[in-house]
């Protein structure tokens, strides 16, 4: 059996929202027995990819300054 390599990029809040989201997030977790995660937004998921995934991440990065998102809504995936 082949191994893969799955990696996840995501972009964690800073605070206060990083505190309001994670209190959000467990109150909803205990009320439907769901698990408890980290609030954030996924940039990208790749498979056995990460030297390139890597390298474009980090040439996007030098060229940007601060980014600043604005929740317009709580989602969720299966």
């Amino acid at each position: 059996m082949t191994r893969q390599i799955v990696i996840a990029y995501w972009l964690i809040p800073s605070e206060p929202a990083h505190s309001y989201l994670q209190s959000l997030i467990n109150q909803l977790a205990r009320r439907y027995s769901a698990p408890v995660f980290a609030p954030h937004v996924t940039v990208h998921v790749g498979v056995n990819c990460a030297d390139a995934v890597d390298e474009v991440l980090s040439n996007a990065a030098q060229g940007c300054e601060r980014i600043v998102l604005r929740a317009l809504e709580v989602s969720h995936s299966s």
